[in-house]
């Protein structure tokens, strides 16, 4: 499993914000969701005003090609992932400049409610905005990494920050949040010995120590 550090991804996020679809990057990275998710995204499973979004459709292929199509899973667990603060702002942003290219291409223009639909309102294709991604990340100058693994960069930065399995587990949709942990478990070694100085802080205190030390002293 190849992911970004905070440092890559910064660097690709930044590169790419006068580059095409970034909103639809930015969403990725801060979200988790899964690619078929991303594309799949409507604005009436949005809400900005609380930020939350709802996974209800995905893209998935087909007899005929690919299509969209409820998310049976999605809709079954009440998955809802939370939005932070800058990824509302970038969807603002987002849905402005879309509403002005829906007037522009008038009568062409093909609306399914998408977050990030191609140039004529209709749904990307899977591998063709994978392909997107790959020239995005080449031009930016960053290691390269699949689309998918931006969700592993995701999921990896919040468990090595500590939040909760079972957070980052309803983040991404997981079955259990024991899947979350064997999927992720390099990241887990690395924050044995912060747990350690971490029980010691909540149980004995350091500042406290530290002051008892300096009475005995005088």
């Amino acid at each position: 499993m190849t992911t970004w550090s905070e440092e890559g991804l910064r660097r690709f996020l930044k590169a790419t914000e006068s580059h095409a679809l970034p909103a639809m990057w930015t969403f990725a990275a801060t979200t988790g969701v899964r690619r078929s998710e991303l594309l799949g995204m409507r604005w009436s499973d949005l809400n900005l005003r609380t930020g939350t979004a709802t996974i209800r459709q995905i893209v998935i292929d087909g007899p005929g090609g690919y299509r969209l199509e409820r998310d049976q899973k999605g809709v079954a667990s009440g998955r809802t992932v939370h939005l932070s603060a800058r990824t509302i702002a970038v969807l603002q942003s987002h849905r402005a400049a879309q509403a002005e290219a829906m007037e522009a291409a008038g009568p062409a223009w093909k609306d399914h409610d998408l977050v990030f639909p191609r140039g004529d309102g209709t749904w990307w294709n899977p591998p063709a905005i994978s392909l997107s991604f790959m020239r995005a990340v080449k031009a930016a100058g960053v290691p390269r990494i699949r689309l998918h693994d931006v969700r592993h960069s995701h999921a990896s930065l919040l468990l090595a920050a500590g939040v909760n399995p079972k957070v980052v587990s309803e983040r991404l949709g997981h079955s259990s949040v024991g899947f979350t942990l064997d999927t992720y478990a390099h990241v887990l070694p690395g924050m044995q010995p912060e747990s350690a100085e971490l029980f010691d802080r909540l149980v004995f205190g350091v500042a406290e120590t530290s002051n008892d030390d300096q009475e005995e002293d005088q």
